[in-house]
């Protein structure tokens, strides 16, 4: 009986009611109404519209279930332009990095191909993309696409990339081009594709 007091000591004690419209009772209805409520309503002959003919039907329309359309993806407008406008637009150290970058690669490689696409310069071999730089934010991004599995020598650790895709080293002022190194690495991956 202690216990049960104390407990009972403890609570705090109960607000009162506030009186308002949602905390009176509603008032109650007749039982017939109620009856009448139940029961289901009986449908009433409604009367069919007169038989429209064939040259009055509208167009067949897609059901509203179907899938939207196939997105349709139009090609760049820079793609297979030469890679002198994209150089062009740059500045600063990212102009100084890409000239040195354009030099390097078309001496190492004369008989590759340029061009934009995907919004950067690549340069291709036999029609296969051999070698790319992008510029970044903070950085510049010199690229061998699909030399994985490649031997190119990296005593420094430079090359990053781990993908099937290819390696690529970020280049954030024009003094830590290597020409001798990178010159290199594009000979070793264009001799692989032949």
């Amino acid at each position: 009986m202690k216990k049960a007091a104390a407990k009972a000591a403890k609570k705090p004690a109960a607000k009162p009611a506030a009186k308002s419209a949602a905390a009176k009772p509603a008032p109650k209805k007749p039982a017939a109404t109620l009856a009448a409520a139940k029961k289901p309503a009986v449908k009433s002959a409604a009367k069919k519209p007169a038989a429209k003919s064939a040259a009055a039907k509208p167009a067949a329309t897609t059901p509203a279930t179907s899938q939207a359309p196939a997105r349709t993806y139009g090609t760049r407008a820079d793609k297979g332009a030469p890679i002198e406008t994209y150089v062009a637009r740059l500045s600063g150290d990212q102009r100084a990095i890409a000239d040195q970058l354009v030099s390097i690669i078309a001496n190492a490689l004369p008989g590759a191909t340029s061009e934009l696409k995907w919004g950067m310069p690549v340069w291709s071999v036999g029609g296969q993309m051999l070698a790319y730089f992008r510029a970044q934010k903070h950085d510049v991004r010199f690229g061998l696409a699909y030399v994985t599995g490649l031997a190119l020598p990296d005593p420094e650790g430079r090359l990053e990339g781990t993908g099937s895709d290819g390696k690529h080293v970020k280049l954030t002022s024009p003094a830590q081009i290597d020409p001798a190194r990178f010159a290199e690495w594009l000979k070793t991956a264009a001799a692989a594709r032949v």
